[in-house]
């Protein structure tokens, strides 16, 4: 198929999301905003052929209320999907009235996307620069500490909510900033000049936010996500974090990619200690949850629990680039809820797992040089051609600093 864009209700979430060739989810609505039975909304979708392909945009809004200016969900289809076909109404497992439906053809495109809301939220030593854009389109940021940038970090993905982050920064330094969005026909608008200056670093301040996710929307001023295979969903259930990942396909932190469904934040490049509560499990092989410190999208550790069909192992390894090395892999009677501390003393770093949140067992302690610039919380899975992966949502009741916890409102 092309694409489908709907509300769906399951046992294990409630949203708005958008689903390319074979099912594949490919953009999931993290608003919060819920469809209830007997209300109306009206629905807006647009497809347009482009040189990659199929680009399919979908937003939603309830009757009454004015209708959003930009696309709330888009994905780009390649040129082995469907390039043509039909227009289908869908209702499954529920009774729907559809309304009046209007076709409009579309002229070729050939207007740049409309960049507006162009923030940042300044660090020590990184930054988070966002933007919206009325269609689909890439995100690129040009930065440096003149109008001659230098750096650029970019993301191809087509999507109307940015966000950009920035690392390796210097403290309380003034950098300028452009911000350039691409759409699915290749047409391109490039942001004027933009500054903002980092924050100054205090003594031994790590600069993580402790979160215990009590709220009904996933705080994007502290986290940023990430989803590489698009099959991932992000549902706060008002006292968690259930970050889920798809079966037959493998999501794991490892050597050349790290393809995991995850949450990040800033972090200062100190000592500090971090621990974060799973309420969920890990029983069919290979189920994973656990705790990413990154230096780089491709220089990182890892510090989690997987399952081998039989037993809970608690892992951790040093990924950088095409090398993994594995630093601990240990058998352990581990179940729900169960609690990961990882700890850093300069260049040592220490985990500990615990059943009850009070006494903790040390698991392993090691030497390893790194820069760190994000931390942040994982699910993922991974398989073999017996045993292919399974699917695996990881329940996160909170990830705290733990020089400055916050009380979690669920207990």
């Amino acid at each position: 198929m092309g694409a489908i864009a709907q509300f769906r209700w399951t046992s294990s979430y409630e949203r708005f999301d958008l689903r390319g060739n074979q099912n594949a989810v490919a953009d999931v609505d993290t608003t919060g905003r819920i469809f209830n039975v007997g209300e109306t909304w009206i629905y807006k979708v647009r497809v347009e052929t482009n040189a990659s392909g199929g680009l399919y945009s979908f937003k939603y809004w309830k009757q009454g209320q004015p209708e959003p200016g930009g696309w709330d969900l888009s994905t780009q289809q390649g040129l082995n999907d469907p390039q043509n076909g039909s227009l289908l109404l869908l209702a499954h497992h529920v009774d729907a009235v559809f309304g009046n439906v209007t076709v409009t053809p579309l002229a070729s495109d050939v207007t740049g996307p409309v960049v507006s809301g162009v923030g940042v939220v300044p660090g020590v030593s990184s930054a988070v620069v966002s933007w919206v854009t009325d269609e689909g389109s890439s995100s690129v940021v040009r930065y440096g500490t003149s109008t001659s940038y230098g750096s650029v970090v970019s993301d191809p993905g087509l999507v109307t909510s940015h966000s950009v982050s920035l690392s390796g920064l210097t403290p309380s330094t003034t950098y300028h900033f452009e911000v350039e969005s691409t759409d699915g026909s290749g047409n391109t608008t490039t942001s004027g000049d933009y500054t903002f200056t980092t924050t100054a670093a205090a003594a031994g301040d790590s600069g993580i936010v402790s979160d215990d996710f009590s709220g009904s929307v996933l705080d994007s001023s502290v986290w940023s996500v990430s989803d590489p295979l698009g099959d991932g969903s992000f549902v706060m259930t008002g006292t968690q974090l259930a970050i889920s990942v798809g079966a037959g396909a493998v999501h794991d932190p490892w050597s050349g990619a790290n393809t995991t469904a995850r949450v990040m934040q800033p972090a200062n490049d100190t000592d500090f200690e971090l621990e974060v509560k799973f309420e969920s499990d890990v029983t069919r092989a290979y189920q994973g949850q656990g705790i990413l410190v990154q230096e780089s999208a491709g220089r990182f550790l890892r510090f989690d629990v997987f399952s081998d069909g039989s037993s809970v192992h608690v892992f951790s390894a040093m990924i950088d680039g095409a090398t993994a090395t594995t630093k601990l892999n240990q058998k352990v009677g581990l179940s729900a809820p169960m609690w990961l501390r990882v700890s850093r003393t300069g260049n040592v770093w220490s985990l500990s797992t615990s059943n009850d949140g009070t006494s903790f067992t040390p698991r392993t302690s090691f030497t390893q040089t790194l820069t760190v610039t994000q931390v942040g919380a994982f699910a993922g899975n991974f398989g073999t051609a017996s045993r292919p992966p399974p699917a695996h949502t990881a329940l996160i009741d909170y990830f705290f600093n733990t020089a400055s916890p916050i009380t979690p409102e669920d207990g």
